[in-house]
């Protein structure tokens, strides 16, 4: 069975049919245009979430149901980490280069009332990064 469809442009007619390959010797067409046909009409007309609602398939909740393996956590927390420590460390150097008192900042800021949880903010990713990448030394052999 073959159905004949009107290209986008002034392009002459390419066939679409259910069966590809039967349409291959039929009318001169090429694959390329046997496939293009059938490619143009089946992707106007719906989209991924219609056709799978269609068929009655769930769509995937991609990885909201999927518990990471504890690697994977630590790499991601290794990442966040890193650029924590980055941010910070830029900004602390650009203080240092804009003429600010870096020392007696930092000294006026760990004798306040918000010491204590300042330096455990910076403490912990620095700890938890070097960690991890001894962790990576240790798989390597090196330790």
């Amino acid at each position: 069975m073959l159905l004949r469809t009107a290209a986008a442009s002034s392009r002459k007619a390419v066939a679409c049919c259910m069966f590809p390959k039967a349409a291959l010797g039929r009318q001169g067409y090429t694959k390329v245009q046997v496939l293009q046909a059938a490619y143009l009409s089946t992707a106007s007309k719906e989209t991924y979430t219609e056709r799978q609602a269609r068929t009655g398939r769930p769509v995937s909740p991609h990885v909201t149901i999927y518990k990471f393996p504890i690697t994977a956590l630590t790499s991601i927390s290794t990442r966040v980490t890193g650029g924590v420590l980055t941010v910070g460390l830029t900004g602390i150097s650009l203080l240092a280069l804009g003429g600010a008192d870096v020392p007696m900042l930092m000294s006026s800021l760990g004798n306040s009332m918000v010491g204590v949880p300042a330096k455990v903010l910076f403490g912990f990713p620095l700890i938890f990064h070097y960690g991890s990448g001894l962790r990576h030394f240790v798989r390597l052999g090196f330790g």
